[in-house]
Formats: structure tokens, C-alpha cells, sequence
């Protein structure tokens, strides 16, 4: 039988836009003599783990170019052995409890949103002797939630200013901007296992998890935009901030940042207070034109409420109403 765990690391360096990484590692009701004292002695081998991954999921480190990494994780343990995940054992642990560190040979996944997807649905439905555990469903279950976001293209280029003796830097960062997506956090903040926090704070750990995965993804699918699109926005400015690649390097530094960056950060911030402040929301929807005018489709603005999702008002009645009174 084998268990699998899942892990997000943010990264030890200091870099302005930190980033993170999903690991998995695999328990199993095998138990191996320990190499080191602190190593886990209930976990595949790197070896063994390997072919299990690209056997059972066909997922293939070496073609990611990564490679298999030591990672020290807070576990149960009674006298001096970590205790088993709830899948491999039965019946309660009744001897005294304490938090011990113990050493994992994690796999790095370099597309956690669909590679726990994919991990998720063999084990469960393939597979009679792999077992998930808690720590990888709550990723899992929190990691697809995250998709409703890119979905409904709830998110916006944020541009982020690092200022140095002579120069200011730019970073561009995919923010989620959504009512959802703060209760989201709330609720699973409440609901995340131990195994999941490792010392962290949960909230900026979860909000952290969601702002690398995000990005990684939005950045991908901008540089796989056709060029039908991309020729639209071949303006220095909005080219920069919508399609240029954010790597470790600004998207932009200079000694004086054009005005253009500097009006946009300044909408930013004046639309981010306003999310903030506002119970109200914009949106719109488009109308089907009917078969007598096939052409003649409309686009109708609204206003929604963030605590009631079944409010939606037209905006033209709105301002007909007299909202300057309100």
C-alpha cells in the first residue's frame, strides 16, 4: 500500500517575487532500517519512487529537469518512529503524542493543478493499493478551486515597484480579484490540516500556493496567445505589462518609469481600494440577438452585490434611479 502526500514550499530566497514549489512523497507499510536517524523509514526509495510515478501516473522527472529533494516535515511520532497516516493503520494511537521532524525525499511537480488532477483521479479510480492522504486532497480540493478564477478571467496585471538607490524595478503579478476568492481563503484557512502548515502561517500560505500557481499558469497560456491577438497590443506599454514573460528580472527598470506605468499603477491602486471599500461590484452580459435581427447583440453593464451573488441590477436603471442620491 501507498501513500501519497503532497507539500507547497515557498522558497528560502529572498528575491522580490518569491516563488514556491509542490512536492510529492510516498509513504508506504513498508518499513526500512533508517540510513540517518531523522530519516523517514516509511517512504519509497528514490529509486523505487520514481518508477512508481512514471509507471502509475506516467509522470517522468527527468523531463522536467528536476530531481528529487530532501524535505524536513513535522510529524505525530511515538517513540522515536513517526506514526503511520490514518490509511495505513487501524484503530487510534494511544500512547503519548509528540511533533518530530523527520526527513522525505520529495518529488518536485512542476504543473500542481493538473498533475494533482490527473494523480487524483488514478488513485482513486485505478488504483486499489494507492491511498490519498489528507494533506494531498486539501491541495487538491484547493488547488481546483483555484481554476474558476482563470476560467471566469477573474484577475488583472498588477505591476509591483522595487525602488532602489537608482533605479525602480517593475515585476508584473496576476492578482486574482474576486469576492469568491477571499472566502475561499477564509474557509480553507478553518479547514487545513496541520500536515499542510508546517509552521506557517495558513492564510498567506494558501494565499502564497494561489499566487505562484495562478501566475504560472497565466503566464504560460500568454506566451501560446496567437498572433491575430497579440498584434492588438503591440503598444510598448501594453505589450509589457500583458504579454512580456515576469522572470526573476523586472519587466521594466529605469531611473525615470514612463508615465504610462506610473498612471497604471496609480489605477490600480485607486480600483484595488475602491474592491475593497465597495459592497458592489461591475459586470456585464451579453444578450442574444433575437431571429429578426441576428446582428443586433447587446452588451448590458450590471451592478452585483459581493454577499448576494442573486442581486444583479442594470446599470442603466442604476443611474435612471438617481444614484447620485445614494
Amino acid at each position: 500500500m501507498n501513500v501519497i502526500h503532497g507539500m507547497w514550499v515557498p522558497s528560502p530566497k529572498k528575491d522580490f517575487i518569491q516563488k514556491g514549489q509542490f512536492y510529492l512523497w510516498v509513504e508506504t507499510d513498508e518499513v526500512k532500517p533508517k540510513k540517518k536517524s531523522n530519516l523517514h523509514p516509511q517512504q519509497l526509495t528514490e529509486r523505487a519512487c520514481l518508477d512508481f510515478l512514471n509507471k502509475t501516473f506516467a509522470y517522468n522527472l527527468n523531463s522536467h529537469g528536476s530531481k528529487p529533494e530532501l524535505q524536513s516535515i513535522y510529524l505525530p511520532t511515538v517513540d522515536d518512529k513517526p506514526v503511520p497516516d490514518p490509511e495505513l493503520i487501524v484503530g487510534e494511537v494511544t500512547e503519548e503524542v509528540a511533533l518530530q521532524a523527520w526527513q522525505v525525499l520529495a518529488y518536485p511537480i512542476s504543473s500542481p493543478l493538473k498533475a494533482m488532477a490527473d494523480i487524483y483521479f488514478i488513485s482513486l479510480f485505478q488504483h486499489e493499493d494507492i491511498r490519498i492522504s489528507r494533506d494531498f486532497l486539501f491541495w487538491y480540493f484547493f488547488s481546483q478551486s483555484l481554476k474558476q478564477f482563470i476560467e471566469k478571467d477573474q484577475y488583472i496585471p498588477l505591476l509591483l515597484a522595487d525602488i532602489d538607490k537608482t533605479k525602480t524595478k517593475l515585476y508584473r503579478r496576476w492578482d486574482i480579484m474576486s469576492s469568491t476568492y477571499t472566502a475561499l481563503v477564509e474557509q480553507s484557512t478553518e479547514s487545513m490540516p496541520l500536515a499542510c502548515s508546517q509552521g506557517y502561517q495558513p492564510e498567506s500560505l494558501l494565499r502564497h500556493f494561489a499566487e505562484v500557481t495562478v501566475n504560472q499558469v497565466i503566464e504560460f497560456s500568454s506566451q501560446k496567445l496567437p498572433q491575430i491577438f497579440t498584434k492588438k497590443v503591440q503598444y510598448d506599454f501594453l505589450e509589457t505589462i500583458l504579454l512580456e514573460r515576469q522572470t526573476d528580472e523586472p519587466i521594466r527598470s529605469a531611473v525615470e518609469i514612463p508615465a504610462e506605468f506610473l498612471q497604471w499603477h496609480q489605477w490600480q491602486q485607486a480600483f484595488l481600494q475602491s474592491q475593497q471599500q465597495s459592497a458592489l461590484q461591475l459586470g456585464f452580459q451579453l444578450y442574444e440577438a433575437d431571429a429578426e435581427q441576428v446582428d443586433d447583440w447587446s452588451l448590458r453593464f450590471l451592478l452585483c452585490s459581493h454577499k448576494d451573488p442573486s442581486f444583479k441590477l442594470d446599470l442603466a436603471d442604476f443611474w435612471g434611479q438617481g444614484a447620485h442620491h445614494h
